[in-house]
């Protein structure tokens, strides 16, 4: 089967793993090698998923100071990008309650 984005799903993979791969692809938050990873090692899920709530409140943070500013432009922008990392970890924790993977090594975020 093909993916959207010029990557093969292969047909052993479930179409949770396809649907998965696609909506982090779309949003944009991960690197390929990363996402690749959180489908196949359950164990890089945690720090994945800690690191990506980390983002979103950072960006979040910044959201408010920045609104607090008169900035609602970028006050807008950072709660846009805010909403992708939360969308982020919504997506990771059904790849972990799924009980994918077995054992990768971990890369960092994009």
């Amino acid at each position: 089967m093909q993916h959207p984005a010029g990557h093969s799903c292969p047909e052993s993979a479930g179409s949770a793993d396809c649907a998965h791969r696609t909506e982090l692809e779309r949003l944009a938050t991960l690197d390929a090698a990363t996402i690749a990873r959180a489908l196949d090692d359950r164990r890089a899920l945690y720090p994945l998923i800690s690191g990506a709530v980390d983002q979103y409140l950072d960006l979040d943070d910044r959201a408010d100071a920045a609104f607090a500013a008169g900035n609602s432009d970028e006050a807008m922008y950072l709660h846009q990008e805010a909403s992708a990392w939360r969308a982020t970890v919504t997506v990771l924790k059904q790849i972990e309650q799924h009980g994918h993977g077995a054992a990768a090594p971990m890369t960092g975020i994009a």
